[in-house]
């Protein structure tokens, strides 16, 4: 399918411009970036500015020209750190997947959601399925209420907003007071539980990872048909299986005071 008549002009000429700069050996001015692109010198100045504002680009004070700025590092970061995070992951997610027969996914904070980045498959014919790139919210979620569960209450308020808190299934829970009282209890026994709240039929059981910093960025989830998830929970082995991956995983990636001390003995 093709997609050129849903791609925005103007996004497509700033793209344009950090090409160029990426490509040039030396910083340019406005005028000879409009003057590559074709473009009028005020579109290009205008584009160029805005950039800057955003840290993508950087003007020289004395030559007045630009280069690429430390914004584009920052992003560049991210995406080696997520595919960092993938790899170290893998081999946990594989060994729990592989013990349970059920998907087991690994997403990072993203804004108010999370942002699923790795995902190895159930072997069996009914299973769940959420592909990478995929986003979903952060209350509605195993995987969200871990790390929401494990970050300060200004964060909590900053991702959440005051407004009501929509409603992904019958079963999400949205209001505010009861979604409270449940981060408390996961604080308390170091995992999440979505128990049909984002999609019907599934649940899941979730943990926090924490980075260097020891901060909840990321977590990991089991997930499969309500059936033979609760059929597990009931057993109680899979809490504690989640709950050690997710702590091997921040220790792999140097959190020194991860807080998942609470797995049973």
């Amino acid at each position: 399918m093709t997609t050129e008549r849903y791609q925005i002009a103007v996004v497509l000429h700033a793209l344009d411009i950090l090409d160029l700069l990426a490509q040039s050996r030396e910083p340019l001015g406005a005028a000879e970036v409009a003057s590559r692109l074709n473009m009028p010198r005020n579109a290009a100045f205008r584009l160029l500015v805005t950039l800057g504002a955003r840290g993508y680009v950087h003007q020289d004070e004395e030559t007045r020209k630009y280069r690429l700025g430390f914004q584009l590092l920052r992003l560049g970061n991210a995406v080696q750190e997520s595919r960092d995070i993938a790899r170290l992951a893998r081999p946990l997610l594989t060994s729990l997947r592989n013990h349970y027969e059920e998907t087991v996914n690994l997403a990072l904070l993203e804004g108010n959601q999370v942002l699923y980045i790795e995902r190895i498959e159930s072997p069996r014919s009914l299973r769940t399925s959420t592909a990478t790139g995929t986003r979903a919210a952060l209350h509605a979620t195993s995987l969200g209420k871990a790390i929401l569960a494990f970050s300060t209450a200004e964060q909590v308020h900053a991702w959440l907003g005051d407004g009501p808190l929509p409603a992904v299934t019958e079963h999400t829970v949205t209001a505010r007071t009861k979604l409270m009282a449940h981060l408390e209890a996961i604080r308390k026994r170091g995992y999440a539980l979505d128990l049909e709240e984002s999609v019907i039929g599934v649940c899941c059981i979730g943990a926090p990872v924490f980075d260097a910093h020891d901060r909840p960025f990321a977590a990991l989830s089991l997930s499969g048909p309500a059936h033979r998830m609760r059929a597990y929970l009931a057993q109680g082995d899979i809490a504690r299986d989640v709950l050690s991956s997710a702590k091997e995983l921040s220790r792999l990636l140097g959190s020194a005071a991860c807080p998942l001390y609470l797995i049973p003995e």
